[in-house]
């Protein structure tokens, strides 16, 4: 939610039935869910993507906000890591930077971006160095394959002036970094990371805001599963995982581990369905935000079921299902048998 009430959001869709590849996309709503304006990737000709959006204030030439779309575009063949700036009053694009040094061969992106606690400076996460652009998924549409894991530091006026990045962090042997984090006004960042390993599907590192160096990391939380987002509490003293596991009897649940900002310690990692048959309705949890008095921590999750789960249950589960029935609850929609 943005300063003034509004609400903004994005991601990719297609255009049209016949676009050829879906285009990132941005919206801004009123507090009351209306429209006021929609943006559009137009540039580069390929596809694109925007994995986050955020409010930069007081950045625009009369003092007003203005606002970063993060994530990838495809300029001549080449997947660029991007953040597009716009006007928060109209959506009108302002400017582009995609000076991250990707090249033919050599693809990238960027899954999320914040602001630091100065305004000043914006930390940017995603990969590196990916070959090719086949399975470039985010979010809910799955998991990059390929590529190094890298977290970037840039001012915001050498985002303006076309400039380097203060400084760039890779991280071996992940294939990218879902988000970083700062812990409060401190010089800490928490960096949650994907790796092709099943034990490296939820890793934290905790690094400097200032150079990129290692404070302790990457942890890896294999108790967790797979790890979506990461979200700081308000005293700064943990940290927390959300996403989703798959325990033995084969279903997916959704999972929240907190974990200790000064070491990495695991306290608890738990697990949450959604009611009726948890062999045939899955939740996954994808984003989370801390409750601004600090008492709690909302997670963000979608529910449902997921290709032939019939074929996992036998009896009378697996009788219900084929039926459209796999949801006892009362109120619950039956589901088009397959």
């Amino acid at each position: 939610m943005a300063g003034d009430g509004s609400v903004l959001y994005c991601g990719k869709g297609l255009a049209s039935e016949s676009s050829p590849e879906p285009s990132s996309f941005a919206v801004k709503l009123s507090s009351t869910g209306t429209l006021l304006w929609s943006w559009v990737e137009t540039e580069g000709g390929g596809g694109s993507a925007c994995n986050a959006v955020l409010e930069i204030p007081g950045a625009g030439t009369s003092g007003g906000s203005q606002v970063a779309v993060v994530g990838w575009r495809t300029v001549s063949g080449v997947g660029r890591r991007t953040v597009t700036i716009l006007d928060m009053d109209n959506g009108l694009t302002v400017q582009t930077y995609d000076g991250f040094g990707d090249a033919a061969g050599s693809h990238g992106a960027l899954e999320m971006g914040e602001l630091t606690s100065d305004g000043l400076n914006l930390v940017l996460s995603g990969l590196k160095g990916k070959e090719n652009l086949d399975e470039m998924s985010f979010k809910s549409y799955g998991n990059v394959s390929g590529g190094t894991a890298v977290v970037h530091k840039i001012s915001l006026a050498n985002l303006r002036s076309g400039g380097a990045s203060s400084w760039s962090r890779e991280f071996g042997g992940y294939f990218s970094a879902k988000c970083a984090r700062q812990v409060g006004t401190t010089d800490s960042l928490m960096v949650q990371l994907y790796g092709e390993a099943e034990e490296k599907h939820a890793s934290v590192a905790k690094i400097s805001l200032a150079d990129g160096s290692t404070t302790w990391g990457p942890n890896d939380y294999s108790e967790h599963g797979e790890g979506t987002d990461l979200q700081v509490s308000k005293d700064g003293s943990a940290f927390f995982i959300t996403g989703q596991g798959v325990p033995a009897t084969n279903e997916i649940e959704g999972r929240l581990t907190k974990a200790a900002v000064s070491d990495g310690a695991r306290a608890w990692t738990k697990a949450y369905s959604v009611g009726g048959n948890p062999r045939l309705i899955f939740n996954e949890c994808w984003g989370g935000a801390v409750l601004s008095d600090g008492s709690g921590i909302v997670v963000s999750c979608g529910a449902g079921i997921e290709g032939d789960q019939c074929g996992n249950v036998s009896g009378q589960d697996r009788a219900d299902c084929l039926a459209g029935d796999g949801d006892k609850r009362a109120g619950a929609y039956k589901r088009k048998a397959d």
